[in-house]
C-alpha cells in the first residue's frame, strides 16, 4: 500500500474508531467475538471472515509497506465488515443493528471525505512506472527526514 494512502486509512480509523474504550458504542467491537460463547457465529456469517476493532488496528498497524491491506478497497471493505457481521448475527436484535448501522454511517460518512485523496494520489502514483515510483518515494522520504531533522 501506498504511504499516503496508508496514513489516510490509519486517520479513518482514529476519527471513527480511536475513542474505542471511551466510547460505549464501540465496546462490542474492539476485540474478536468469543466462539466458546458464541460457537454458531462463524457459521451465521455465511462465508464472512469475523473482524473487530482490534484486528483491523493490528492489520493496519505495520510499516505500510507490509501492511496487511494492499488497497485502500482492502481497508475499507474490512472495517465496514466488523458491522455487517454483527448485523447478520445479531439480525433479531434491533438496537444492536441499528447501533451497528449508525456506526457503519459515520465509517461510511469518513471515507466518502477522503475517497478523493485516494484517487488523487493513485492518479499521480499510476503515472510512474514502478521503479520510478520507488525512486521517487525513496528521495521524498529522504527529503522529509532532512526537513524533520531541521524543524527539531
Amino acid at each position: 500500500m501506498d504511504q499516503q494512502i496508508h496514513k489516510i486509512c490509519n486517520n479513518i480509523y482514529k476519527k471513527c474508531f480511536g475513542k474505542g474504550k471511551k466510547n460505549v458504542k464501540l465496546l462490542i467491537f474492539l476485540n474478536p467475538v468469543d466462539l466458546n460463547r458464541y460457537p454458531d457465529y462463524i457459521t451465521k456469517l455465511n462465508g464472512n471472515k469475523p473482524m473487530d476493532l482490534s484486528s483491523l488496528k493490528k492489520q493496519l498497524n505495520v510499516k505500510y509497506t507490509k501492511s496487511a491491506y494492499a488497497t485502500f478497497d482492502d481497508f475499507c471493505k474490512d472495517a465496514r465488515l466488523i458491522f455487517e457481521n454483527c448485523k447478520i448475527y445479531n439480525a433479531a436484535d434491533p438496537a444492536l443493528c441499528q447501533q451497528a448501522d449508525e456506526i457503519l454511517a459515520q465509517l461510511n460518512s469518513q471515507i466518502a471525505s477522503e475517497v478523493g485523496k485516494v484517487e488523487e494520489r493513485l492518479a499521480k502514483i499510476s503515472t510512474y512506472t514502478f521503479s520510478e515510483y520507488e525512486q521517487c518515494e525513496t528521495i521524498l522520504n529522504q527529503c522529509l527526514n532532512v526537513h524533520t531533522i531541521k524543524e527539531t
